[in-house]
């Protein structure tokens, strides 16, 4: 498993399609590319405190969906990571 530099909580999927052709091309490229990935390699990527509640857990965000999953993807040289859940992407990228 390869460490990755922590990349911060930017969007959710629909804020991110909403924003016009410029984001509807970051989520398709987004999703062509992705590659499944274990909770704890995402948890050694992504720093989730400004998604989840103060006691919250990344189990307890996806534990309503039996389908969720977690990826990580290239969108262009840019490797971003993002969860898959209840019919949204929750996407995650480092500093810019």
């Amino acid at each position: 498993m390869k460490a990755c530099p922590t990349k911060r909580f930017y969007k959710d999927c629909f804020r991110l399609r909403s924003e016009g052709e410029e984001g509807e091309h970051f989520w398709k490229e987004m999703m062509d590319n992705k590659e499944r990935i274990t909770l704890v390699e995402f948890e050694m990527c992504a720093d989730t405190s400004s998604l989840l509640e103060d006691d919250e857990t990344l189990e307890d965000f996806v534990a309503d969906d039996p389908d969720h999953a977690f990826y990580s993807s290239r969108i262009g040289n840019e490797e971003v990571c993002f969860i898959q859940t209840a019919g949204f992407e929750f996407i995650f990228r480092g500093e810019k």
